[in-house]
């Protein structure tokens, strides 16, 4: 099928490892950022969704991305839950 203008994208959507086992209290990061085992770098923050203990967090204001590592800005307990997700393919 035809498109005028820019195709559409899909995502490549991935759920990120779990990270919870290295939270210790005492350290923001980084951590490493896997899918299936192997290092992920997502393009920027706005570029994933992070919840720790069901809560969002909101980007930049609550972590940052180097690479394939993530940063918080305050200490996660070593009781909090992670979950992530890399958004993939973003439109203009």
């Amino acid at each position: 099928m035809a498109y005028i203008g820019k195709a559409p994208q899909t995502g490549a959507y991935q759920i990120l490892d779990d990270i919870s086992g290295s939270f210790t209290g005492s350290t923001p990061g980084p951590f490493n950022l896997t899918v299936n085992g192997s290092a992920v770098s997502p393009g920027n923050e706005a570029s994933v969704i992070i919840s720790l203990s069901g809560v969002v967090q909101a980007p930049i204001t609550s972590y940052s991305l180097t690479g394939s590592t993530i940063s918080f800005t305050s200490n996660p307990s070593s009781s909090d839950t992670f979950f992530g997700m890399v958004l993939g393919d973003t439109f203009d």
